[in-house]
């Protein structure tokens, strides 16, 4: 539909694109997504509108009749980032490659051996504020305050790359049910006080600070990081990173196979591709369930 609103000279051509939109950012609207700028979906209801019934290509106004030339490829230059975003995402925000469109981003989820690691966070890092459960256990309780965290890794769990995430720390650790499992975007948000989604915030590069100042054992805090999916394939590149070994897995798994699991894995990890692991490492949890029959 955007390239029909650029290139079409036709008006009523160009009219079913811009109901289209409309259609499209009032289906986004009404499911009230979370952590979404509504009023982005509102401005371009009346931006499509202005712009395209207003001055359509066959009235002058055409990708063609742009002068100077010079404007042609400042557009073609600020179209990269969202073209190299959707093919290579490692390279790009999510924000600027418009990743929180396709659905995905990269994203992941800590798991400390007990609170006591997490505490540590607050006992060794300068930071704005404590860690969240500490920040509303004063309200709440510590058990409905624990309640309110888990939401968080239960909502990612909704989505298939939290479901590879818990597959991972399956493997990884020796039991999920004594260890506490923490939304990677809420660890991230108190470390850097940015409150930022991007999984890029929260890699290789900020566990290696976390572990400069909290000196962590191999064990005490394992991370189970995803990429975005790319365009044009379903296979999505995973990590598994020990605060105190760095990234001590890497492989990839296929979209498909989170996608059709239920989001508690009542069958175990999700399949997934080994492709590197840190010589003489040993994942401490369940076996590798193979990568399903995927090449």
């Amino acid at each position: 539909m955007p390239l029909i609103l650029l290139f079409s000279p036709w008006p009523g051509l160009t009219w079913i694109a811009i109901i289209s939109i409309w259609m499209l950012h009032t289906f986004i609207i009404s499911t009230i997504p979370l952590a979404v700028p509504l009023e982005w979906n509102v401005f371009f209801m009346f931006c499509v509108g202005f712009l395209f019934a207003n001055f359509s290509p066959g009235n002058g106004y055409a990708v063609s009749d742009m002068n100077p030339t010079l404007l042609v490829l400042v557009v073609c230059v600020a179209l990269t980032p969202i073209i190299l975003g959707a093919l290579r995402p490692q390279y790009v925000s999510f924000l600027v490659g418009m990743k929180q469109y396709a659905g995905n981003w990269a994203s992941g989820t800590f798991s400390f051996r007990n609170k006591e690691m997490e505490d540590r966070i607050n006992e060794r890092i300068v930071k704005s504020s404590d860690n969240q459960i500490d920040q509303i256990e004063p309200l709440f309780g510590k058990e409905i305050s624990e309640i309110f965290i888990q939401k968080a890794v239960a909502f990612r769990m909704m989505h298939p790359m939290g479901r590879m995430h818990i597959s991972a720390l399956m493997r990884h650790v020796d039991s999920l049910d004594t260890r506490v499992q923490r939304e990677g975007e809420f660890v991230s948000n108190v470390l850097t006080g940015w409150n930022f989604g991007d999984g890029h915030c929260l890699d290789e590069r900020l566990i290696e600070a976390l572990q400069e100042r909290c000196h962590y054992e191999p064990g005490d805090v394992v991370v189970a990081w995803t990429e975005s999916q790319p365009a044009f394939s379903k296979k999505v590149q995973y990590r598994v990173i020990d605060a105190a070994l760095g990234t001590v897995e890497k492989g990839w798994y296929h979209n498909d196979d989170a996608y059709n699991t239920q989001p508690w894995l009542p069958d175990g990890p999700i399949p997934h591709t080994i492709t590197w692991q840190l010589p003489g490492y040993e994942p401490a949890g369940v076996p590798w369930p193979g990568n399903g029959g995927r090449t």
